[in-house]
């Protein structure tokens, strides 16, 4: 299992109130992550030893994890200031 890929362009959408709002590419940490992912599947297919291979590829994993991790946090509070912006916007 690969890294998933990263969101390379940021994308316009109309926000709650008709605003333009820019949807996030990952973050630095996020993007951290999924290189260091990236680096421990590559150590993986270098290596002929199979409990080797199969540790690398399990770090790969929790790199993975991680990276989601931060990318669910940063849209969760993406998407508490859109609802607080929202509330805003209907209290006009």
């Amino acid at each position: 299992m690969g890294p998933e890929p990263r969101p390379q362009a940021r994308i316009m959408v109309t926000g709650p109130c008709g605003e333009r709002v820019v949807l996030r590419k990952s973050s630095d940490k996020a993007t951290h992550c999924y290189e260091r992912a990236a680096e421990a599947r590559e150590r993986a297919m270098r290596t002929t030893d199979a409990s080797v291979k199969s540790m690398w590829f399990k770090i790969e994993d929790r790199w993975i994890t991680i990276a989601q991790s931060h990318t669910m946090t940063e849209a969760l509070v993406d998407f508490g200031a859109e609802v607080r912006r929202a509330i805003k916007c209907g209290e006009r």
